[in-house]
């Protein structure tokens, strides 16, 4: 059986990591052959076989949109990732493959490629490692519950005039509402979620939790690893891993209150802190040591093996590497109850307390400090519970059955022909896919400033050409375009609307405040044919500075 896995990176970040563990486990499987596609590859060990984008050039223009709309426009509620992928990825040819395994792919396959796989006629499993893929754009909904109808209304963006979340979604809702999909997610809370979900209510949902190479990540002498990173063996080590610190569901802010009242608790005793990953601040309450980011599994295997505790303060998440990887490394964990946490942390092998109470948290933080039997048992029957369900064989194993199970299931896919692109170009605007690789290159290297520029117009305008340009324009700001006029027009009317393209000649008896000339490369010979001939004034004429 051949597989092809996709994943935006190989081997970087949270998702791709245990997407690359599901790589190895499955690699060791005799029945198997895996081909590994990704957009990034930084690691040669993975074997990745890295794909490009079929229009590298709207790269720019998608940025332009991701920096312009969302970055821009995220409400307080969140600022977890919010993201939209617009540009294609050129696909391999998928005739040889029995099953198609997706994994996080942001930034990396669009919706028409999305529409490509489904139509390829294979099977395909899409791991969730978020919520971005029955959501119309958040990665974590934060308390939002949007995704189980249209997502329209969106609480994490300001003001959505483009009504961009709706919109994904109702775009996922067509291309896979007869499509082959089958869905896993590595956390019971996940799964039941995308069950809610308006996308995936109908679809088949399993869970298969990730693995992690126990061989690796092993415990070391607690005293020799503290050693080996210049820790007092006498110190207690409370151990925090997380890449930004700003994020809001990864808790930093309620970690720092946890251990504010931690601090008041354990003058007499030695604890410090250390960290990896992002850095903490210098007013933490405890003493700490910042690592920075380590990617090399031995030496965290080594950092988790130096902590007494391993503290996971997230309010939203999956299933994480970290709480794997401590218990590999035989420390015990303590976190709020959420997500992937309550899958696998019990009183047997931690401390896990209700979502959000600081003070629980700081108590159950406490009671392991003091209690070192305690802790050290817990941590015995972590480590216990990695090496019986959680190897890298457990994982390989439950999604070589489903993947045997789809291939031999007879299904075709029933193509309703649906032009993805009208949900984005009606969207954005972008219908630059027809003309960025050419002439009008300049365009797509100036998309932020032509993008600023639109949107700060405040007129009731004409759009001078009915060509791509003039669609993106009057798609970016509908609201406030009267007409289109053109020179290769002859309709003449007193009825504005937009829709009908309107010769110049019927400009004086048109209500307008600014003509917006949107035809690149003219715009000298139209101004002076606007003054001449249509007895335009030069303030009322806009030209595009890009």
């Amino acid at each position: 059986m051949k597989v092809a896995l996709f994943s935006t990176t190989d081997n970087s970040g949270g998702a791709a990591r245990a997407t690359y563990r599901l790589k190895r486990g499955l690699q060791n499987m005799q029945n198997i052959d895996i081909d590994y596609f990704v957009s990034h590859k930084a690691d040669d060990l993975s074997q990745a076989k890295k794909l490009d984008f079929k229009n590298g050039d709207l790269k720019e223009a998608d940025s332009a949109f991701y920096s312009n709309y969302i970055v821009k426009n995220r409400t307080a509620l969140s600022n977890t990732l919010f993201s939209f992928s617009y540009e294609d990825t050129s696909l391999p040819g998928l005739d040889e493959y029995d099953v198609i395994n997706l994994h996080w792919i942001e930034f990396f396959l669009s919706l028409n490629n999305l529409y490509e796989l489904t139509r390829s006629n294979r099977p395909i499993v899409w791991t969730l490692h978020d919520m971005k893929p029955f959501t119309g754009g958040c990665h974590y909904s934060s308390t939002c519950k949007g995704y189980e109808s249209d997502c329209s209304e969106c609480p994490q963006l300001i003001n959505d005039s483009k009504s961009l979340p709706k919109t994904v979604l109702q775009a996922k809702r067509e291309i896979l509402k007869n499509a082959n999909i089958t869905i896993v997610a590595p956390s019971q809370w996940l799964a039941d979620e995308a069950r809610k979900s308006s996308l995936f209510k109908d679809k088949r949902i399993e869970v298969i939790p990730n693995s992690i190479d126990s061989s690796v990540f092993k415990a070391i002498d607690k005293a020799e690893a503290k050693g080996s990173l210049g820790i007092d063996k006498e110190k207690i080590v409370l151990t925090f891993g997380v890449m930004n610190h700003s994020e809001k569901r990864k808790g930093f802010f309620e970690l720092v209150e946890a251990m504010k009242m931690l601090k008041e608790r354990i003058k007499e005793l030695d604890v410090i802190g250390l960290f990896f990953g992002g850095e903490c601040s210098d007013d933490f309450p405890i003493p700490v040591i910042n690592l920075g980011l380590v990617d090399n599994d031995e030496e965290l295997s080594r950092i988790y093996s130096a902590a007494d505790i391993f503290i996971l303060p997230s309010l939203e998440d999956n299933l994480p590497n970290t709480i794997l990887e401590s218990f590999s490394c035989q420390t015990a964990v303590v976190a709020f109850d959420t997500g992937g946490a309550q899958d696998i942390i019990s009183e047997e092998n931690g401390k896990i307390v209700a979502k959000g109470d600081i003070k629980a948290l700081s108590d159950a933080v406490y009671e392991l400090i003091i209690d070192k039997k305690s802790r050290e048992d817990k941590a015995k029957n972590g480590r216990e519970l990695i090496v019986q369900q959680y190897q890298l064989h457990h994982q390989a194993k439950a999604y070589n059955k489903l993947f045997e199970e789809l291939k031999e299931e007879s299904f075709y896919y029933q193509d309703r022909n649906i032009d993805v692109n009208s949900y984005f170009d009606a969207l954005l605007g972008l219908t630059c896919r027809s003309f960025l690789p050419t002439k009008k290159l300049r365009f797509s290297q100036n998309f932020n400033k032509f993008f600023e520029q639109i949107n700060s117009i405040e007129e009731q305008c004409i759009i001078y050409g009915h060509g791509t340009i003039g669609k993106v324009i009057y798609k970016l700001i509908p609201e406030k375009i009267v007409a289109f006029v053109d020179i290769s027009s002859n309709v003449i009317s007193c009825d504005i609307a937009v829709g009908a393209v309107y010769s110049p000649k019927n400009l004086p008896n048109m209500q307008y405040e600014k003509v917006i000339i949107s035809v690149f490369g003219r715009e000298e010979e139209i101004i002076n044919y606007l003054l001449k001939e249509s007895g335009v004034q030069k303030d009322r004429i806009i030209t595009l500075d890009i």
